[in-house]
């Protein structure tokens, strides 16, 4: 067996491959068939490894710092959860971002290091949840979550509920019924829900 270019026994495949600049910078990204994502610095010949089976990745501006990290799509039975490579400036590589995997479908509010989730909770989607969170030195703190339950088969428990862990004492309490989402989808609400909400809250400075 002769090693392939990348120093791999010619069994190993490369799955998917794509290169970024950042901070001048030529970084190679690689998904094997051993299940490994490999990043190699073209510069400074520093490599790094991350176990993932997932060879469907794309390397975008995740976190709005203008550096490019790398987004892992995952297969799952819930949709939109992926794993996470942050570029960090100060040391010139990639963090893991640990637990991310709890956030499905996580969408960045502008100008903010604050994002929020949606994810289906039961009964074909009438149930559901979005949580507020952060992301700061490369570490995730939940801030609240929201609980809709609009299940036809549990009807008297219909609402909207709140729960914040800035309060490590909070429980879910009710904001309201289905309604007040009016005409809007479940993306269009939760879009404008939660900026609202940190704006009342003052979470942009928590």
């Amino acid at each position: 067996m002769k090693p392939n270019s990348f120093g791999f026994q010619s069994e190993v495949l490369i799955n998917r491959i794509d290169t970024t600049v950042i901070a001048d910078q030529t970084f190679v990204v690689y998904q094997s068939s051993n299940d490994t994502l490999t990043i190699i610095n073209l510069e400074s010949k520093e490599e790094q490894r991350f176990q993932t089976p997932f060879p469907s990745f794309s390397i975008e501006d995740f976190n709005g710092d203008k550096l490019d990290d790398i987004v892992i799509s995952t297969i799952s039975n819930i949709s939109g959860i992926i794993q996470l490579l942050l570029f960090n400036n100060d040391k010139g590589n990639f963090e893991w971002i640990q637990d991310i995997f709890k956030f499905p479908n996580a969408r960045r509010i502008s100008d903010s290091n604050l994002y929020y989730s949606y994810s289906r909770n039961g009964c074909a989607d009438e149930n559901w949840k979005s949580f507020l969170f952060r992301i700061e030195d490369f570490e995730i703190t939940e801030i609240e979550e929201l609980r809709v339950v609009g299940c036809e088969y549990n009807q008297a428990e219909h609402g909207m509920f709140l729960k914040t862990f800035v309060d490590e004492s909070s429980e879910f309490n009710k904001i309201g019924e289905l309604d007040l989402m009016g005409e809007l989808s479940k993306w269009e609400f939760i879009a404008e829900f939660w900026p609202l909400r940190i704006r009342n809250m003052n979470y942009d400075k928590y």
